[in-house]
This record gives structure tokens, C-alpha cells and sequence, in this order.
């Protein structure tokens, strides 16, 4: 892990990496965007800490002033939360957001939870001929059906926290950043703290509407 020889270790699979289409080489940085547990990373980090100096972090995790009440539709309420991806293992998150990344940036709930499509967005993509968007569409609804109504398939998307963190990864347009430092409590908690490591905050958004359009075109709209 430490010499970046072709695996990084991601959430529950491998994924491969090979040095050789790094601009860089082995001096180049590796950009890990991550969405969901932080427990395989933390892992890594056991093993050979000195990636984090390497690495630009990029997670989708945290809640600073939004939580929300369902993952199935848009719930946005005021407050913080102690958000799922961190309390599932609140030890390797602690590790993780205090490791000396390179650079680090999160989208917590107050701006990854505002996406769900829905209306003509939605429509886009229920018309769409992408057979990987079909497929994808198809699991959906599937899935939908084990939620007991409370998901409609045919009309909008479940909350897309995830897409955040791969658009973080490669910009920051239309997103609000705030930089602070963050750590995470014993409770799982993600705390704004002057002495942590500092973290680069999508805190709101400045042109959500935007974003989504360009969502609904990069899924195959």
C-alpha cells in the first residue's frame, strides 16, 4: 500500500490503480473520493500511514447544520446529525478525518441529502436509451418495491449523496465551501473545532439547479 503498486483499498472491494497513467509517476498524488464507512481507510492508514501525505481525500460524510429523517426522499431538518456513513464505525472515522491528508474536502448532509431528481429531470432519465442508465433505472425500481411505498420509482430518485462526492472530486463548481476544522466525536458527531485538521466544507450550494442538470446529463439524460 505504501509504494502505490496497483490496489487501493476502497469500501468492500479493491480498487485497481495503475501508476503508470499518473502524470507524475509514483511522485504523483492519488485522489481517494469516498462515499459511505470509513473503515477500510482507516485500515490502509494503519497499515502504512504516510499515504495520507499522498492522498487528497474526498468523503461523504458529516452533517454540520441539516440531518435528515429518511434516505428515500428529500428530509432536510435543521440540526446537526450524527450521519450513518460515520457512526458505523465512529473509531476509523475519527482516524480518518484526523490523518494529515494532502487536502481533504466533505460533503455532509447539508448539501449531498438536497439531491433528488424528480419532474422533467426524472422524466430525462426514464426516457433515456443509455442501456447502463436502464439498468440502473430497472435496480432502482426494484429496490424501491422492498420500501413499502415510501420510494416512488416512477417519479423521482432516492437521495443521490454519493454523486456529491464524485462531482467534489473533480470540482467544486456550484457548491459553497467553507473551510474549518472538523473531528468527529464519541458519538459520531462531526464537530467544527478551530484545533482539528481543517477540512474543505460544501456547506450549501450556490447554483443547486445547475448541479442538477449536470447530473441528469453526465447519468445519460
Amino acid at each position: 500500500i505504501g509504494a502505490f503498486t496497483g490496489l487501493l483499498i476502497g469500501w468492500g472491494k479493491p480498487v485497481p490503480v495503475n501508476p503508470r497513467n499518473f502524470r507524475n509517476g509514483e511522485r504523483d498524488d492519488i485522489l481517494v473520493s469516498f462515499a459511505g464507512p470509513l473503515s477500510n481507510i482507516a485500515e490502509a492508514l494503519r497499515l502504512e500511514p504516510r499515504i495520507a501525505g499522498r492522498t487528497r481525500f474526498v468523503g461523504m460524510q458529516g452533517s454540520v447544520n441539516w440531518g435528515i429523517t429518511s434516505n428515500l426522499f428529500l428530509s432536510l431538518v435543521p440540526g446537526a446529525r450524527a450521519e450513518w456513513n460515520v457512526v458505523c464505525d465512529v473509531a476509523a472515522a475519527r482516524d480518518v478525518f484526523a490523518a494529515p491528508w494532502l487536502e481533504a474536502a466533505i460533503t455532509p448532509l447539508d448539501t449531498c441529502a438536497r439531491v433528488v431528481l424528480d419532474g422533467a429531470r426524472y422524466r430525462r432519465l426514464l426516457s433515456s436509451n443509455d442501456p447502463l442508465l436502464k439498468a440502473v433505472l430497472e435496480n432502482y425500481r426494484l429496490w424501491a418495491q422492498t420500501h413499502g411505498g415510501r420510494c416512488n420509482a416512477g417519479a423521482q430518485s432516492s437521495v443521490l449523496f454519493d454523486c456529491v462526492a464524485i462531482h467534489l472530486a473533480r470540482t467544486t463548481a456550484w457548491l459553497k465551501m467553507r473551510r474549518m476544522g472538523m473531528r468527529v466525536d464519541a458519538e459520531g458527531f462531526t464537530r467544527e473545532d478551530d484545533a482539528a485538521r481543517p477540512f474543505n466544507v460544501a456547506l450549501e450550494w450556490d447554483d443547486y439547479e445547475a448541479y442538477a442538470d449536470d447530473l441528469v446529463s453526465r447519468l445519460g439524460g
